[in-house]
């Protein structure tokens, strides 16, 4: 299919049908990948241990810094694919993908190098007891190879969701993923250690990156990577792509830098006690980030309209899907993080993790109410003002992180995380009112006024629950559980309209 053929294809459905089928695709891909994971973390504590599955977290980790390196250049590559998608510019698209290119080739290729030449200093500085070290250098050696090849791979999985192509996307990830997790389990079943396990993850990176290239291929048949390295365009792109970058880092602090301090701090042990629950806390809202990912593509490409009309509709009914999903769910959580633990890791495992669950579920809360916004914002391409405030958050991590969690412990990283997620709530603001044009105080009455009273409760029930009935938790626990149920209930039948996605397209025609 030609760039112009998929372009009129998306010109043929109007926006309900392609955010829909676009946000089932996307979301389905995290459901189904979230629930191998967490299916899996069980088996592979049992089978490695603490200590094994903390390394084996920590070196998969160093495969995720892809996101850190890439300088934010896959977010550039899916705005400028969908802008010129929508003008039909072929050749200005070969230009900016092919920047993107040569610059995840240089720089996953330096990345590889420094992890290979300084893997014992790394290991050493991350406190890797000395009977595994041999073990985790060499599974390190092979995150630093599939690293590499997840650089590269980014840059045309990225293409894919600029052309808004999150079917192709989304079926790859799910039919890969599924067939490592099934390499792992067979490989720790047979009686492998964490190197294997490894090593059948890293191997994954490279077909991953065939795969996706070739789809990338038959997408846009008249690409062109291998041109010269076009300056003007990469400049272009990285004015954009930088302030991404410095919004990545936030994102990526908290999913993988925080588990290296934790280590740093506490020791490899006590980063299954953060690491769990956070995987919990994204599996969950995973589903509704991927789901409100394809806004931003969306609203890069009717930038072009200059619609004040279809964001508008976009951002009420988006934020109000989004908050109306979300809360209940983050609540809950909160909610019963105790006995989610106990199920799934076991008592004793839940006792040491559940004050954690809770603040991330909150941190998750806050978070929540700034993606539709943000997405909007970077889609009318304002990353400046992503970056700024990501800059905030970054100092907030940098002062309270350490501090917290020398005197409160894991706990006090959790705080930490709280605190830190306070600044993006002035970014909605910020774009709500002056990016958008919305009056603030209508904003906010029509997403957020239903859900203020059940998140004041929940925070009375964690109360009551800690100090005033530590000893004596089912009734209270029962009335909470009929209040939530009340409330799913109410929210069901309040935003049923919204659910059938119908109301998210009733400003948004094509």
């Amino acid at each position: 299919m030609t760039l112009s053929e998929t372009y009129d294809q998306n010109k043929t459905e109007n926006t309900k049908q392609r955010l829909l089928r676009n946000s089932i695709f996307n979301s389905s891909s995290w459901v189904i990948n979230s629930a191998i994971q967490l299916l899996m973390i069980p088996f592979l504590v049992g089978r490695l241990g603490m200590n094994g599955f903390g390394i084996f977290s920590l070196l998969i980790n160093v495969i995720g810094y892809s996101v850190f390196v890439d300088l934010g250049l896959g977010q550039g590559v899916i705005k400028f694919v969908a802008e010129m998608k929508a003008r039909g510019d072929i050749q200005a698209l070969n230009r900016s993908v092919s920047a993107a290119f040569w610059v995840q080739i240089l720089l996953g290729g330096a990345g590889m190098t420094l992890l290979i030449v300084f893997s014992r200093r790394f290991l050493l500085l991350l406190k890797v007891p000395p009977d595994s070290m041999a073990a985790a250098q060499t599974g390190l050696y092979l995150c630093a190879v599939a690293f590499f090849f997840t650089m590269i791979s980014g840059t045309f999985m990225s293409v894919l969701m600029g052309l808004q192509r999150y079917d192709l996307t989304s079926r790859t990830t799910i039919v890969t993923n599924l067939v490592m997790n099934i390499g792992i389990f067979f490989a720790l079943f047979a009686g492998g250690g964490f190197k294997l396990a490894v090593a059948v993850t890293a191997a994954f990176a490279p077909v991953n990156c065939l795969i996706f290239f070739i789809l990338m291929k038959k997408s846009i048949p008249t690409i062109t990577l291998f041109a010269a390295f076009d300056l003007v365009h990469f400049k272009k792109l990285f004015r954009f792509s930088g302030y991404i970058f410095i919004s990545r880092i936030s994102s990526f602090f908290c999913n993988y830098i925080l588990v290296f301090m934790i280590s740093f701090f506490l020791g490899p042990a006590i980063v299954p006690l953060y690491a769990v629950p956070l995987r919990l806390i994204n599996g969950a809202m995973g589903l509704l980030t991927t789901a409100t990912a394809v806004i931003f593509p969306f609203a890069s490409e009717i930038s072009i309209d200059s619609s004040r009309e279809k964001l508008n509709g976009l951002l009420i009914q988006g934020s109000s899907l989004l908050a109306a999903i979300s809360i209940p769910i983050n609540l809950a959580i909160a909610a019963f993080a105790m006995p989610i633990l106990t199920v799934w890791m076991g008592k004793a495992f839940a006792v040491q993790a559940s004050t954690m669950l809770i603040l991330l579920a909150f941190m998750s809360l806050l978070g929540s109410l700034t993606t539709v916004p943000l997405l909007i914002a970077l889609g009318l391409g304002h990353a400046r003002i992503v970056g700024l405030f990501s800059l905030i958050t970054l100092a907030g991590y940098g002062v309270l992180v350490p501090t917290l969690s020398a005197l409160q412990g894991l706990n006090g990283v959790g705080i930490a995380l709280l605190l830190t997620s306070l600044p993006g709530l002035f970014l909605m603001t910020r774009v709500v009112s002056k990016l958008v044009g919305i009056p603030l105080f209508y904003y906010l009455k029509k997403v957020f006024s239903f859900h203020i009273l059940p998140i004041l409760l929940t925070i009375v029930y964690l109360i009551a629950q800690a100090i005033w009935f530590p000893d004596d938790r089912h009734w209270l626990a029962f009335l909470y559980a009929c209040f939530l149920g009340s409330y799913f209930f109410l929210i069901a039948w309040r935003f049923r309209a919204s659910f059938k996605l119908v109301g998210w397209s009733a400003n948004c025609r094509s």
